[in-house]
């Protein structure tokens, strides 16, 4: 089975760059060279091929903190994604809860609001029904310390007009037991007054005789009918006591005519009539007045009575007046009876009913007690209003509040359920986790190791050596370190030991940021064990490795040296590649190829990862400009010499230029003495001590680079170190 065989690559920054690849692939370049893009590009030209790639996005895909539990982490992209889901749950939990809090202090704080509005209305109908309360005390006995109760009863009745007549004689009757005795009122019959058509028309005598104009011209007509009347028949005058004329009752009738003595006899039969019911009347008016039955405090029959009795005498005294002026015109008032009688009725109907409330005491005191609740809910109706007004919003509000609290419990439930399936489908991760502490173990790994939580499952707490329970915090290092060890069992199939792995592309992009060089190492040494796995088979019985194909990129030079520098020798399977980038912003990758030797008959891989160090050695054999290889030559010294085998300065230049003198004395065709030349050489020595060596003058221009190296050398073979200089030029034809 074939990998991929030529990579075209078109990235932001490489554009249709075309290159063959090899069974393992080493690619160095800076950041921003575009080394991400190319990994990413790989999975797109892989076709059907499993590809894995280990990069930032599977670091943060397949290491992640546990909830928000410190110390705690998932590992495997599936766990992570189901803990993520999980998080978010809880934090919708969270969210939801503090909701149900919020709506619960809401509800409870409408509620005391409530409970304050109805205490205030309640203490106000309780003032107001004051009155009623201390007249009828036992029909609200019950409800004497409870206001409360009394305003919730006092709303269960119908509001109805005070029937105080009614209320108080039920009281006596349905709560003391006593009911007086009472005497019915009378009626007045409604047409005991008669009636007279004459009294608003003219009565005149029409007679002609001399009597009759005589009493015309005195104008006592009347008074002299009226004293005949009452003395004609003394047959004498009654003011001077002389006999009458014999023919003086003729004369005295002939003076009258027949119509007005007809019409003077009815109207004084009426008067008579009238005043007779008007006796009638009174002596009723006057008995009932006298009845012990009071309907009311303030009763209506007595002011009727009076209006009526008013109305008689005024009328008596007119008929007065029309008798004795006949031919005047009265208007007699209109006595209504009927308001007084129907006033009547209505005491006697209240008589009777309460005689009759003796017959069922309990049930008078039931019709009592719903009559004395309904006039109070009639004096309170304005406050009632509210109240009811107060208590439908109060109870829309509170339901409203009560339905939330619902919502959410039920949400909250749903949510808590389907967290613990989400829970339930955690993949088992505790053989890759016991396989990566093996790693570690057996590599000689001392920061730290994976423990599983006990009450957690598939959860795991990172615990350093050396300190007591879980660390609360993964380095950024850290991190990725256990992330690339999840990733380098994940590719070597720990998970399926009895099972043929399917073979894979492995692409691995820059794992070692922010790794210090202990894990760097260890790291370095994994993807040594995944190269030796792509190019070996682990069991011999294997056609092909479980990694198929190998892309590694990396932009520090130290893990590029070290995951690579065995495979330099090896150019059948292992392909060298330097990505860089021009002025252009375009990248370019270039294979590390070089001859085998100077001379260059065979191309053999080298590596583009040179450290400051090993280019400063590679410029020094490359570079024929003396000034520049001077100053390479300088530097190389104070490296080796004061940084790395921490010489002191000034003991160098006494070995070079007093105890061996004479080895640099000899002077070349130019008459320049090599003593010169070490002088120089030594300056960035000597100013580390004891500042700038003075008195030399040294013409550059005198000396060629093989003098400078020939100079170079005897300094490493005079101080001991010819080893390293012949490891380091020699190292140089290997990786320049």
């Amino acid at each position: 089975m074939m990998g991929i065989e030529q990579l075209t690559l078109n990235t932001p920054t490489l554009h249709e760059e075309c290159i063959q690849v090899g069974q393992v692939n080493f690619f160095y370049g800076k950041n921003g060279t575009g080394k991400s893009s190319a990994a990413l590009a790989i999975r797109d030209l892989a076709g059907d091929i499993p590809v894995m790639i280990y990069n930032e996005e599977y670091i943060n895909r397949n290491v992640q903190s546990y909830g928000r539990i410190p110390g705690v982490y998932s590992i495997s992209s599936q766990n992570v994604e189901i803990r993520q889901k999980i998080d978010r749950m809880e934090e919708e939990l969270e969210r939801l809860s503090r909701q149900k809090e919020e709506t619960r202090a809401k509800l409870e704080e409408a509620k005391r609001r409530i409970r304050d509005e109805e205490e205030s209305n309640s203490r106000a109908l309780w003032r107001a029904t004051a009155v009623t309360r201390t007249q009828y005390p036992k029909a609200v006995a019950e409800f004497e310390e409870d206001v409360d109760g009394f305003a919730a009863e006092l709303m269960r009745y119908e509001p109805k007009e005070d029937t105080d007549q009614l209320i108080r004689y039920d009281y006596l009757s349905g709560y003391e037991a006593r009911i007086p005795k009472y005497v019915y009122f009378k009626t007045v019959p409604s047409d005991i007054f008669p009636t007279c058509d004459l009294m608003d028309i003219p009565i005149i005598n029409r007679s002609d005789s001399a009597l009759a104009v005589f009493f015309k011209e005195l104008g006592n007509l009347e008074w002299a009918r009226s004293g005949h009347k009452q003395y004609g028949h003394l047959k004498q005058c009654p003011y001077c006591s002389q006999v009458l004329p014999p023919d003086f009752e003729e004369r005295f009738t002939a003076s009258i005519d027949e119509r007005y003595a007809r019409q003077m006899e009815t109207l004084t039969t009426f008067a008579e009539e009238y005043e007779k019911a008007a006796t009638q009347v009174k002596a009723i008016l006057d008995e009932n007045r006298q009845n012990t039955f009071r309907s009311h405090p303030k009763p209506q029959y007595p002011d009727l009575a009076d209006a009526v009795l008013e109305k008689i005498e005024g009328n008596l005294a007119k008929i007065q007046m029309k008798l004795a002026t006949p031919r005047i015109e009265v208007r007699l008032e209109k006595i209504d009876l009927e308001k007084l009688n129907r006033e009547v009725i209505t005491l006697n109907g209240v008589i009777k009913r309460h005689s009759d409330s003796l017959k069922d005491i309990p049930k008078t005191r039931e019709r009592c007690h719903d009559m004395i609740w309904q006039s109070m809910a009639f004096s309170c109706q304005e406050i009632l209003k509210l109240r009811e007004e107060m208590e439908e919003r109060g109870r829309e509000e509170q339901e409203s509040l009560e339905r939330e609290c619902r919502r959410i419990e039920s949400t909250v439930a749903a949510l808590e359920q389907e967290i613990e399936e989400h829970k339930a489908s955690l993949t088992d991760t505790s053989a890759v986790m016991k396989a990566i502490n093996n790693t570690l173990s057996e590599n000689g790994f001392t920061g730290f190791y994976l423990h599983e939580k006990a009450d957690e499952k598939n959860a795991y707490e990172l615990i350093r050596n050396g300190q007591a329970g879980p660390a609360h915090g993964l380095s950024e290092g850290e991190r990725k370190f256990v992330a690339f060890l999840y990733f380098y069992h994940s590719v070597i199939d720990t998970l399926q030991p009895d099972e043929k792995g399917t073979p894979k592309i492995v692409v691995i992009d820059d794992p070692v940021c922010s790794m210090d060089s202990e894990v760097m190492s260890y790291a370095a040494s994994l993807v040594r064990d995944m190269i030796r796995r792509c190019i070996t088979p682990v069991r011999p019985d294997e056609a092909c490795s479980c990694i198929l194909q190998m892309f590694c990129f990396t932009h520090n030079p130290a893990f590029f040296r070290w995951i690579s520098d065995p495979c330099i020798p090896d150019g059948k399977h292992c392909f060298f590649f330097l990505i860089s980038k021009n002025r252009e912003n375009r990248s370019s990758i270039r294979r590390c190829l070089k001859g085998e030797n100077q001379a260059g008959r065979e191309l053999v891989n080298f590596s583009p990862a040179v450290e400051e160090y090993q280019a400063m050695w590679t410029g020094y054999l490359e570079t024929e400009n003396v000034q520049e290889l001077l100053a390479i030559s300088k530097c190389l010294l104070f490296h080796y010499f004061i940084g790395i085998c921490n010489y002191d300065g000034k003991e160098v230049s006494r070995t070079l230029l007093i105890d061996h003198q004479e080895a640099f004395m000899q002077a070349n065709e130019n008459g320049q003495s090599a003593y010169n030349i070490v002088s120089s050489l030594l300056s960035l020595i000597e100013m580390q001590t004891s500042g700038p060596v003075t008195g030399v003058y040294f013409d550059p221009g005198a000396v060629d680079a093989d003098r400078i190296r020939f100079v170079m050398k005897r300094i490493f073979e005079i101080m001991g170190q010819d080893q390293h200089y012949k490891r380091m030029t020699h190292l140089q034809f290997q990786i320049a």
